[in-house]
């Protein structure tokens, strides 16, 4: 609030002119607001950060590619099957198969991008290793009453994909602040 110079009254601070006097205030003192005790500055993103999203990046890109050419590869090489060559095609299966690599480098090129709809999709399939980790976890602890060490060792892989699928979270969320949105 204000103090008009004329009169003395209470003005709110976007007054132009006193209400009270008609007394120009353009040129009387605004307060300024004190930052709330909420907030906190914000801290520059680690370099580590960056080097560990881009490698995720990368690798989504990476494997879409790898997937596509794989897909490829394999409908036009020539199979052996009871004695007979043939060549396998482009069924419904590969159709997919390209399809979902094309999404996977895709999303692998946003992120690189930072486009914000790539990041919310990787986001949503590490939910799901994290998910499915915590199944194949407890499955593993089940399984090596049964099988002994051989679940122990599904245990460990399971919590090496829950690990990967919250640094990627992590890493995606400490970057957020900074990143644009397309």
């Amino acid at each position: 609030m204000i103090t008009c110079t004329g009169c003395h009254n209470t003005l709110p601070d976007w007054a132009q002119k006193c209400q009270f006097c008609g007394a120009n205030v353009t040129k009387v003192a605004r307060p300024v607001a004190a930052p709330s005790r909420g907030s906190v500055p914000l801290q520059p993103t680690a370099k580590w950060v960056w080097v560990v999203y881009f490698i995720i990046a990368i690798y989504w890109l990476v494997s879409g590619l790898t997937g596509i050419g794989t897909t490829i590869k394999d409908a036009t090489t020539p199979r052996e099957l009871l004695g007979m060559t043939y060549t396998p095609g482009f069924g419904l299966f590969q159709m997919l198969s390209i399809a979902w690599s094309t999404f996977t480098a895709v999303v692998g090129a946003g992120l690189a991008l930072r486009v914000e709809a790539a990041r919310g999709v990787v986001n949503f399939f590490s939910f799901l290793k994290i998910f499915f980790g915590v199944c194949g976890v407890v499955g593993g602890f089940l399984g090596s009453m049964m099988a002994g060490p051989l679940g122990l060792i599904f245990v460990a892989l399971f919590t090496l994909d829950i690990v990967i699928g919250a640094l990627t979270i992590y890493t995606i969320g400490e970057t957020e602040r900074s990143a644009p949105n397309f």
